[in-house]
């Protein structure tokens, strides 16, 4: 917006015209060919200059890194684009394994019927077809985030390594409903501890699929490896990563 007003407004001092509608792009400049001004398109070429010019001055005055938010989540984009992302630290991650965090089925994640979660995007992953409507701690660790919408939640655990559990697909929108949390942020907790309660039915009920992907959002450089698939009991091995 700085590049195009600065531009804009040398183009106008210097009353630059277009004869023609063209989309824009370099090719574009052919507007300004003027037979009774061979200026007019020299000016429009100093006025193109000067909004790149000054675009990349602007940001490198002005940018910066987009910090976490207070929550300690960043966005990010597909699905419901809730809180679902922890920012991950410089630490390295040292090898570890976490358990199932609950009863189900577990599935590999190119089975997850959701392109952010399937494609890896947010990290690698497994994911669990819960049958009961209970998600514990996965790992001994401290809870990083949980949303005001209660549909996820994120831990880090002793090795390093940051866990994001996502109960059900586009479940945000739900916005808490059929959601108990049984810990907050900064809480310290062990493996085996409960952390939600969620009503599987009636999230089932609200067209919901409540597919629950285990996610280790800083796994790049890893080597994760699923440890089960099919039929799981919470406490069953799941994840390995080095």
């Amino acid at each position: 917006m700085i590049g195009s007003f600065v531009s804009g407004s040398f183009i106008g001092l210097m009353a630059v015209k277009a004869f023609v509608a063209m989309g824009p792009g370099l090719a574009g400049m052919a507007m300004f060919v003027d037979p009774e001004n061979a200026k007019n398109i020299v000016w429009a070429f100093v006025g193109f200059g000067i909004s790149l010019v000054t675009a990349f001055l602007a940001t490198l005055i002005l940018y910066k890194d987009e910090a976490p938010a207070a929550d300690g989540t960043a966005v990010t984009g597909g699905s419901d684009n809730a809180a679902v992302n922890t920012a991950a630290d410089d630490d390295t991650v040292k090898p570890g394994k976490l358990v199932s965090p609950m009863e189900g089925k577990a599935i590999l994640l190119e089975e997850v019927k959701d392109e952010v979660f399937s494609t890896g995007v947010l990290g690698q992953e497994a994911a669990i077809i819960p049958e009961k409507g209970e998600l514990y701690f996965p790992v001994d660790g401290e809870v990083t985030m949980v949303p005001d919408t209660k549909h996820a939640i994120a831990v880090k655990d002793a090795n390093g390594a940051e866990i994001l559990m996502h109960i059900g697909m586009d479940t945000v929108q739900l916005n808490g409903k059929g959601y108990d949390v049984k810990v907050k942020e900064g809480d310290h907790v062990k493996s085996g501890q409960l952390l939600i309660t969620f009503d599987i039915d009636g999230i089932k009920a609200a067209g919901y699929d409540v597919t629950t992907p285990i996610v280790i959002t800083n796994s790049d450089g890893l080597d994760v490896k699923v440890l089960n698939r099919g039929k799981v009991e919470r406490g069953n091995n799941l994840l390995s990563w080095r």
